[in-house]
């Protein structure tokens, strides 16, 4: 599917579910004092991207529905994710344990020149 989704995504769909009616974006950014409306409304637009609310486009300004399940929606995408994250980490490659006698051994003829001189 993609990344998850994230956590302003999941706050503005919060908000117009807890309304349980169309809220527009400036309805929506009262609540989410610290963010612009100009950033408000593009939380709203990726949740509909998203999936987890609907717009109505016929009226202006638009208004914005939470689809019911969509707190599913985000809790699948996220494991989605994780699934991911751990899929395209490199493996792990097991290396032999160095100890001081395999570090002797392996020392080249200069090294071990040097520690005879000393």
């Amino acid at each position: 599917m993609g990344r998850a989704i994230g956590f302003r995504i999941v706050e503005a769909t919060g908000i117009v579910s807890a309304e349980a009616k169309p809220c527009t974006a400036r309805q929506v950014a009262r609540f989410m004092a610290d963010q612009e409306l100009s950033n408000v409304s593009k939380y709203c637009d990726r949740a509909v991207q998203h999936g987890l609310m609907t717009v109505d486009t016929t009226v202006y300004p638009r208004l914005y529905s939470a689809v019911p399940g969509w707190r599913e929606t985000v809790a699948a995408r996220h494991l989605e994710a994780l699934a991911n994250q751990v899929s395209q980490r490199a493996p792990v490659i097991d290396l032999p344990a160095v100890t001081v006698a395999t570090a002797l051994a392996s020392r080249s003829p200069l090294e071990q020149a040097w520690a005879d001189f000393r």
